[in-house]
């Protein structure tokens, strides 16, 4: 016992001695370590800039039969954010710009709705500015940028403002991309250099970065510069089969060409380290990225300038996630001179979260999310609420129609079923708590009025949570019944089935029929679409995703898939 508590509140004191240990640990929560049959996956565990864990999985490319490396370079996509918001403090401190800055001091073409709209509120998403491929005017980004090809700034520009804003600013929280493409012009403004300059001169120079550089460096540097950069994401195709896709093709747009990052593992581990040392920015303004921000009702929002923030049993994590062509998360652990990078080249953002938090709770005195027992009846949560925020955006921004949450129960399990989503079992984690089934990285939280009735319902992260507490609230509505199926003749069934298209995000379905039932195929398993007159369908247990198949005049057979957004899809086979 005495040996448990010691390792326990001194966690690295023998470290060095442990880390095949831990190493070991490491490739227990790896499906592809050891398989040549797998993607990519690559992992650094640090303290105080020496690795702890080096380590690389799978395969970096699956057809040429090539192992992926450490050294292997790979994309940012939004960690990059956290070098932005570094950009702009360094102008700050040289006083070129101020955080409460206007955004039209830089940028005075931009409608900004008569609201002021500051730097620092950019930097920490609570700009208001629409962030979104489901437009409220006009077309959308991707198939703007499919018609007029690559927008240059002022295009893009006046895109951003044709969208009305989501929220006044300053008032409520959604992450935004856009934002930050905002942030990239004011840098160059008041910097009088292209970003791509700017960061290699005073972030990757100074912090002793070789290996990182834009892309436009990259493309510069031809062939034998970019030898080692990764790109290629793996996703499981209609038969479960792992197919290679280059993830910036689904964004082709400005961003992935100017401002886009790539480095690597070692390099981050030095980053890590010049922050921590002042090379950058000095100790108060790198307190001011790493201090969450508030809205102006006094909210915290999780959120600092460029990195989430959360405190664990007193430690401090500074986060930051992406999603390019590989999901990817970064924790910064100060007190203890921490920090760990997990990115894969296959899968999910909450994988790579949750491998990443089990790792943190093996290191450090806090333990990784388990089910507990529930403190109250299960009757006790069933209704629907109305989702205001759903992960990182809100429901505004991600759907075109208003997102509900259908919490039931049956015996002793509570389930709970979203707006064009499965249903799934919700697991008890103590009072008015609950976990989704296999995923340790969300709580559900029920939330109780003065009368201990339950009125609402919030998310919130298990290490860090991203943005202000959000209520849900319980509303009256009635829930889709499960549908009747009509009967359709076997033969319309075939003239359905085949092979469809969605050109503004190159994506594909595949529907098949037995004959008696239509099938959407998805990575090897059927799910039956069941009819509810002769050319409309919907999901099975999903009813609200809606298929109906059209007949144009020129004999191009379309299907439209409506539920949160409205996609056409043509058959081309």
């Amino acid at each position: 016992m005495k040996q448990i508590c010691f390792i326990f509140f001194f966690p690295f004191c023998c470290l060095q001695a442990q880390d095949v240990q831990l190493e070991n640990y490491c490739d227990s929560l790896m499906p592809n370590a050891g398989r040549a049959d797998m993607p990519a996956s690559l992992l650094i565990i640090a303290k105080d800039g020496k690795p702890l864990v080096r380590k690389a999985y799978g395969m970096a490319n699956l057809e040429m039969s090539v192992p992926a490396s450490p050294g292997h370079l790979f994309t940012l996509a939004s960690v990059n954010k956290q070098m932005t918001a570094v950009c702009v403090l360094q102008l700050a401190q040289k006083g070129k710009l101020r955080l409460t800055d206007d955004i039209r001091k830089y940028l005075p073409s931009f409608n900004t709705n008569s609201s002021l709209i500051t730097i620092e509120q950019l930097l920490n998403h609570t700009s208001g500015i629409y962030s979104g491929n489901s437009p409220r005017r006009g077309k959308s980004f991707y198939d703007q940028v499919k018609e007029s090809g690559m927008l240059n700034d002022q295009e893009f520009l006046d895109y951003t403002m044709q969208q009305p804003p989501i929220f006044e600013p300053g008032t409520d929280w959604s992450w935004n991309t856009w934002a930050y493409h905002l942030a990239f012009f004011i840098v160059e403004k008041a910097s009088g250099m292209p970003f791509n300059e700017y960061v290699r001169k005073y972030l990757f120079d100074p912090a002793g970065m070789h290996n990182s550089f834009s892309i436009v460096d990259g493309n510069r540097l031809g062939a034998n510069g970019i030898k080692n950069l990764n790109t290629a994401f793996y996703f499981r195709d209609a038969d479960g089969n792992w197919i290679w896709r280059d993830r910036r093709r689904l964004t082709p747009y400005f961003f992935y060409q100017r401002y886009s990052i790539a480095t690597s593992l070692d390099d981050l581990v030095k980053w890590d380290l010049a922050l921590r040392e002042g090379k950058l920015i000095p100790p108060e303004f790198l307190e001011k990225a790493w201090t969450s921000g508030r809205l102006k009702d006094g909210q915290s929002i999780n959120y600092g300038l460029g990195w989430t923030l959360s405190e664990q049993n007193g430690y401090k994590l500074i986060s930051s996630v992406g999603i390019g062509s590989n999901p990817i998360c970064t924790v910064h652990v100060p007190q203890q001179g921490l920090y760990i990078v997990y990115t894969q080249f296959f899968g999910t953002l909450e994988q790579v979260e949750m491998k990443v938090k089990k790792i943190l709770s093996r290191l450090l005195p806090f333990s990784y999310p388990t089910p507990a027992q529930s403190k109250a009846p299960l009757s006790d949560y069933a209704g629907i609420y109305q989702v205001h925020r759903n992960g990182l955006d809100l429901a505004s921004v991600i759907s075109e129609v208003p997102i509900f949450m259908n919490v039931t129960t049956s015996n002793d399990t509570l389930y709970l079923q979203q707006t064009a989503g499965e249903k799934i079992v919700l697991r008890p984690a103590g009072a008015d708590r609950f976990l989704p089934p296999a995923n340790e990285n969300i709580f559900y939280i029920f939330l109780r009025d003065e009368n201990k009735k339950v009125n609402g319902i919030t998310t919130r992260g298990s290490f860090w949570a991203y943005g202000h507490e959000v209520r849900n609230k319980r509303v009256s509505k009635i829930w889709s019944q499960p549908a009747r199926a009509t009967a359709v003749p076997p033969d319309l069934l075939k003239k359905y089935a085949g092979i469809y298209h969605q050109q503004s995000f190159d994506s594909y379905m595949i529907l098949e029929t037995d004959g008696v039932k239509l099938y959407n195929k998805e990575q090897g398993n059927l799910r039956e679409l069941i009819p509810v007159g002769s050319n409309n369908f919907v999901r099975k247990g999903i009813e609200d995703i809606r298929y109906e198949f059209i007949l144009k005049s020129d004999g191009v057979q379309t299907l439209v898939i409506s539920s949160l957004r409205t996609l056409v899809f043509k058959k081309i086979n």
